[in-house]
């Protein structure tokens, strides 16, 4: 399993690949962090990611984006394309939506940030990696 920008952690089972952000403004990563504790996960350091350079990756592993000024918001683990659409299909609803306080699962963190890219660049060969591994071992 691989949670991403999501709740919290899958407990079940042996494995599971947790990914969150500080800058995700729809789930709060806090909400995850008993969870990550109480199940054991190996916290995964980010520039190590960032760089690809990790070895074995341990069956309970959790990456948290730390950083503020360059951590993944909600959307931003989405498509590049579907944000795009998204964004240019809400763009004259945000302003009113954040005039009236309305929570717009970070879309208007996305329509400036646009990092859809940079973020798949070290969550997708990250998952893929830990897919391969796990993969491997039970085959």
């Amino acid at each position: 399993r691989a949670c991403l920008a999501g709740r919290g952690p899958s407990l079940r089972g042996p494995g599971c690949l947790f990914v969150g952000s500080v800058g995700d403004g729809a789930v709060s990563v806090g909400r995850a962090l008993d969870a990550l504790r109480e199940g054991g996960f190996a916290s995964l350091d980010e520039d190590a990611v960032r760089s690809r350079s990790w070895g074995e990756l341990p069956p309970r592993s959790c990456l948290i984006f730390c950083d503020p000024r360059n951590a993944p918001n909600h959307i931003s683990f989405l498509a590049e394309e579907t944000n795009d659409a998204m964004v240019e299909f809400l763009s004259p609803l945000l302003p009113v939506a954040r005039a009236l306080g309305i929570p717009v699962l970070d879309f208007d963190k996305y329509q400036t940030s646009r990092d859809s890219v940079a973020t798949g660049n070290v969550v997708v060969p990250l998952v893929v990696d830990y897919f391969s591994q796990r993969m491997m071992q039970t085959s």
